[in-house]
């Protein structure tokens, strides 16, 4: 999940919790005011884990991190980590570039320096684009269902996409989906 914490984080997470299905919720260091926090620390506190997606959404004018230079990422995504471990209590151990975006400088720069493990997707749910749940859950499923598998990239700041995962959590276990841990691609990354 990106570009959150927001109003319906809690509840996404709690329905992962539920489902027995953890995920990444890419947090916005724009968004770790105290509400923020307190949202983040819940998200770890169901066994969830909170990780990087940088400051702004990107650059703080939309643009892809790429017209940053690697110590302005690396500065920036310090500072989110930080807000992220005093709010949980752990460390991050992942991040997603916005829009999946970064120079190959910053991604060994992250990995390296920080210890962050880069995440991608193979299903974009493209949820933003819709606000139908019910279209959403059926896209997502056909995807999931055509590939046999795949890392789902979703949104916890958008009603259809909130509605549309809790559901999907339920469906994955229903048919025979095994949600694996994101510690479990943190050592597949390491070599482990």
């Amino acid at each position: 999940f990106d570009d959150g914490p927001g109003p319906m984080t809690e509840g996404v997470s709690s329905a992962m919790k539920a489902a027995r299905a953890p995920a990444v919720f890419f947090v916005l260091g724009s968004k770790l005011n105290a509400t923020g926090r307190e949202r983040v620390k819940a998200e770890a506190a169901d066994g969830n884990f909170p990780g990087v997606h940088g400051y702004w959404h990107a650059t703080e004018d939309g643009k892809p991190l790429t017209a940053y230079s690697t110590d302005k990422i690396l500065r920036q995504f310090t500072s989110v980590a930080g807000s992220i471990k005093a709010a949980s209590g752990e460390a991050p151990a992942f991040f997603r570039p916005p829009y999946g975006i970064i120079t190959p400088d910053a991604l060994r720069a992250l990995s390296s320096d920080l210890g962050l493990v880069p995440v991608g997707w193979t299903i974009d749910s493209l949820d933003w684009s819709t606000k139908d749940p019910d279209v959403l859950f059926d896209k997502v499923t056909g995807m999931i269902k055509s590939r046999g598998k795949g890392m789902v990239l979703m949104h916890d700041i958008h009603p259809q996409s909130v509605a549309a995962a809790k559901r999907l959590a339920v469906w994955l276990g229903e048919n025979g989906f095994k949600v694996v841990s994101p510690e479990r691609m943190a050592a597949a990354y390491r070599g482990k």
